[in-house]
């Protein structure tokens, strides 16, 4: 019975091994690149659903609500079956809430 490792050489071990690392390391590449494209920023939008538009100012969608029940945010647009709020119109009443004298002494 032969010794198989008999006939190795270390230089085309080390060949070999540099062959695979290469590949390796280009087939790394390509994937990084696909990643890159699926992975493009997002698409501003104008119009935001609630769980977005409450994000946007900083508050739960159910203080949106109720903010909408009392007239200080807008209430959304429909868009087929859809409620969206528009930025600008949320940016407006949110500004006129910033400025809105508050009567809590707490804050």
């Amino acid at each position: 019975m032969e010794n198989p490792t008999k006939d190795i050489n270390s230089e085309t071990v080390l060949t070999k091994a540099a062959t695979s690392l290469a590949a390796a390391a280009a087939a790394l590449e390509k994937l990084g690149h696909t990643r890159e494209r699926a992975h493009k920023p997002p698409t501003p939008k104008r119009g935001l659903t609630r769980i977005e538009a409450a994000s946007y100012i900083g508050i739960s969608p159910t203080t949106l609500d109720r903010l909408v029940a009392q007239g200080k945010i807008p209430k959304p647009l429909k868009a087929f079956s859809r409620r969206i709020w528009d930025l600008n119109a949320l940016d407006a009443a949110f500004e006129t809430l910033a400025t809105a004298p508050d009567d809590n002494p707490w804050n």
